[in-house]
């Protein structure tokens, strides 16, 4: 909504829900397959996600990147429909195994995770190359300095 300058309804702000960069899930992927390649041991199933300190609810997530796409972005909060599907309150992934086993870790905090996400959706507003600027994101992302 933010690129077509609509306010965002906020269903239920207080919802918890395990936000991440979709460049975090498959970094854990890349690193699992070339584990995979390896050794049949690490077959089964895995959780990449946000470090704990990270877990946030709807709302912090939505006010953040309002401060960050800036004063043209609205936000309108709302109260959870009773009538509408019930939604779990808090969802959270355990990544104790990828950590443990894989040495996986997010290389992006929360607030990095969504200044690039809004960077990104910025330039695709602005009409740039998105494939240069997804390709120097990455590049960032994966760069020494975010080295796990």
């Amino acid at each position: 909504s933010f690129l077509n300058s609509k306010p965002v309804l906020i269903r239920n702000p207080l919802a918890i829900r395990p936000w991440q960069h979709v460049l975090e899930c498959l970094s854990g992927y890349l690193h699992l397959a070339e584990k995979l390649f390896e050794s049949r041991d690490f077959v089964g199933p895995w959780n990449f996600g946000p470090s704990m300190s990270d877990v946030q609810p709807v709302q912090y997530i939505a006010e953040h990147l309002q401060k960050l796409w800036g004063p043209q972005a609205e936000l309108k909060m709302g109260q959870p429909d009773s009538s509408a599907v019930h939604e779990a309150h808090t969802l959270k992934l355990d990544t104790t195994k990828a950590r443990s086993y894989l040495g996986w870790s997010p290389r992006w905090s929360l607030n990095q995770a969504l200044e690039a996400t809004s960077d990104w959706f910025k330039a695709y507003k602005n009409q740039e190359n998105m494939r240069t600027w997804t390709e120097n994101q990455i590049g960032q992302y994966f760069s020494k300095e975010n080295s796990l």
